[in-house]
């Protein structure tokens, strides 16, 4: 038993893709952040100032987010400070989650840190 957990743990490790899998390779400042009326139902867009080659070929036009649930309402909250005080963040999101409603490339984001004072 405790050897069919453990290769069930392994394979799960081995081929689960992570909730997040790219990450911005620094922290960067929030360029602006884009809202629209109501046909995106709530999709909000951020986007960077000057981020890394890797940012720049996996998230071309920046991050996005849907409905301002609670989980979302807190992301948002985080991005309007940090751009409103000149704050630098560090950005975690899903690649392979692209929004539809553009025809450009944008990583779903899932993480915002703050960079440290």
């Amino acid at each position: 038993m405790k050897k069919l957990i453990f290769i069930l743990f392994i394979t799960l490790v081995l081929f689960t893709k992570p909730a997040f899998s790219m990450s911005t390779a620094s922290y960067y400042q929030i360029q602006d952040i884009w809202t629209w009326a109501d046909y995106t139902k709530g999709v909000i867009k951020i986007r960077l100032k000057s981020p890394d080659s890797n940012t720049q070929n996996l998230c071309p036009t920046g991050f996005w987010i849907d409905k301002t649930n609670s989980s979302n309402a807190q992301l948002l909250s985080v991005a309007l400070s940090a751009y409103h005080t000149g704050t630098k963040v560090k950005i975690y999101a899903s690649e392979a989650e692209d929004w539809s409603g553009l025809s450009s490339k944008e990583c779903k984001l899932k993480l915002i840190v703050l960079e440290p004072k």
